[in-house]
């Protein structure tokens, strides 16, 4: 018992180091490098690590609901995180790409020929090889692709190239 006591409660205080630094970081908006990917990732190991934690010392966890704040304090925390599952409402806040690649993709090929720098011919006729519908200057990729926006990407990315 002492050997997993001796690896797990340092697992638990440096996992927990280096998610709630790397997670103010983060609400911050001054991550950089791994933080992001270590915090998600390296989180799982936190989980492993409190669930071996409170295996090892369940008796401790389990009078903590006893007392009336142990039961109030965790019934609050169930309560947020239930909580944390609904949607506020409001706004639907979209990926910053998508405005982007909405208005490229609803661009005739006229236009998009003059972005891209890329002659209009060459476009109309790369283009045309990824559709069965006629395809000329005034076409946009919206017109092949429609609603499909992961289409929409694709051809904009096959045709720009």
């Amino acid at each position: 018992m002492k050997f997993e006591r001796k690896w797990v409660t340092p697992l638990v205080g440096g996992s927990f180091l280096l998610i709630a630094v790397t997670g103010i970081l983060m609400f911050f908006h001054v991550d950089t490098g791994l933080n992001k990917a270590a915090h998600e990732w390296l989180g799982l190991l936190m989980v492993v690590a409190v669930v071996l934690h409170i295996v090892l010392n369940f008796k401790g966890f389990k009078k903590s609901f006893d007392t009336f704040s142990g039961r109030v304090i965790n019934g609050i925390f169930i309560v947020l995180l239930a909580l944390s599952f609904l949607s506020l409402g409001g706004a639907k806040h979209e990926k910053p790409f998508v405005l982007p690649i909405n208005i490229m993709a609803k661009t005739d090929i006229a236009d998009l020929s003059k972005i891209s720098r890329i002659g209009e011919e060459e476009l109309v006729a790369r283009l045309q090889s990824f559709s069965t519908t006629p395809v000329n200057a005034q076409t946009s990729v919206y017109d092949i692709a429609k609603d499909d926006f992961r289409k929409q990407i694709e051809l904009l990315n096959k045709i720009l190239q």
